[in-house]
């Protein structure tokens, strides 16, 4: 037996004259699939015979996840990289028409940005082209930070980010006041 409260529920009822009272049985319920019962009795206590209603119930945002290559050294001006991962949602499903990504550096820009071809099965891979050029002083490497992110059909929405680092394979020469 189910218990007999809940967090919340909210109904919106309109009672007509010949309508006074409704009776709506709650229950405790988690994600998933919730079966609701509910019945309405006149003024004169005519009682109506139970309805039910089903509802799919979404709290949790899809899982997200995103995969490139963690380091890159090369002395081209531009690379493309490939960024695939999954995006799935095991109750609402996922709403393909909020798949995104975005691109930033660690210099400050978010270039490029776009939507994602999300797959039946969740999967998706997409290019982006990303600059090879590093600041002298910077001795790390340039860092790309990839965020994808998605929402489920219950609106529930999750971003997950990747990181991709390039680095130069030679030094470039000194121009001016080099040791």
């Amino acid at each position: 037996m189910l218990a007999q409260s809940f967090a919340a529920a909210l109904f919106q009822i309109d009672l007509t004259a010949s309508a006074q009272r409704l009776s709506i049985r709650h229950y405790d319920v988690s994600d998933g699939l919730a079966h609701g019962l509910y019945q309405s009795i006149d003024v004169d206590e005519n009682v109506e015979a139970p309805k039910s209603i089903n509802v799919m119930l979404d709290s949790k945002p899809p899982a997200i996840t995103a995969t490139g290559p963690a380091t890159i050294f090369n002395d081209v001006r531009v690379i493309h990289v490939t960024i695939s991962g999954k995006i799935t949602d095991n109750l609402s499903g996922v709403d393909p028409a909020t798949a995104n990504f975005a691109v930033q550096h660690e210099y400050g820009r978010v270039q490029p940005s776009g939507p994602l071809n999300v797959l039946a099965d969740g999967s998706y891979s997409f290019n982006v082209a990303l600059r090879t050029f590093v600041r002298l002083n910077d001795t790390d490497g340039r860092l790309y930070t990839i965020r994808v992110s998605a929402a489920d059909n219950a609106g529930n929405r999750h971003t997950t980010e990747t990181s991709v680092t390039v680095r130069r394979l030679r030094v470039p020469p000194c121009k001016a006041n080099c040791i």
